[in-house]
């Protein structure tokens, strides 16, 4: 719980680097050109990090549910991803899972980013916020997009290669217009992420059969 609780300082510290940020027409978005170095001396805390499929602690741990924040409200927008890094390994089981699977992102400064540039028509604010339990977070524009996003999971469930489980699904976004018809299906993520915690944990009914998991 102390981990919890540095976490949340960790993130409000961020978060008032990043909320009110405007990002014109062209240009790019850095998480760390804004949140800068999260150490100890500007106010950071240690807090849960995760390094080469291991749960530590660390300055600055748990900001990656910042970049979380901020990659999911992307995804939803016609905005475009230039940098992530995802999350290799499946750590926790899905139990109370909001979102789908394996879309979020690492950070870890100065090397590991997540940037995104806005390739739409007109300016986008970004607002993030928390209260003491819930990090929150906006993307706005003055006008509508023409669009409208959906991101889903298809084909998920758990295959086991040589004796060891690997979490699997395919994760697409869905362009709709606004009367909600279809657009075009884009696919963000083909996960095939090993499984870390104990396999027991692991729900029979969503283990897959060699074979029947579709190739397209």
């Amino acid at each position: 719980m102390e981990l919890q609780r540095n976490k949340l300082v960790n993130l409000r510290l961020a978060a008032a680097q990043i909320n009110g940020i405007v990002v014109q027409p062209g240009e790019t978005f850095s998480f760390w050109k804004l949140v800068g170095e999260p150490s100890a001396k500007r106010g950071y805390l240690d807090g849960l990090v995760i390094s080469a499929g291991k749960l530590g602690r660390g300055v600055g741990g748990g900001l990656c549910q910042l970049a979380n924040l901020i990659h999911w409200l992307v995804l939803n927008s016609p905005l475009t991803v230039t940098e992530l890094v995802h999350h290799s390994d499946a750590l926790f089981p899905d139990s109370g899972r909001r979102v789908p699977f394996g879309i979020g992102t690492s950070v870890f400064y100065k090397n590991v980013d997540y940037r995104f540039k806005n390739t739409s028509d007109r300016p986008v604010q970004l607002l993030v916020w928390l209260d003491e339990s819930t990090l929150y977070g906006e993307l706005r524009a003055q006008e509508p997009f023409p669009y409208i996003y959906r991101i889903t999971e298809e084909d998920q469930g758990y295959i086991e290669e040589d004796g060891e489980f690997f979490r699997v699904s395919r994760v697409y976004r869905v362009v709709l217009d606004q009367e909600r018809r279809v657009i075009r299906r884009e696919l963000v993520l083909d996960n095939h992420s090993k499984v870390m915690y104990d396999y027991s944990l692991i729900p029979s009914s969503q283990i897959i059969t060699p074979g029947l998991r579709r190739l397209t």
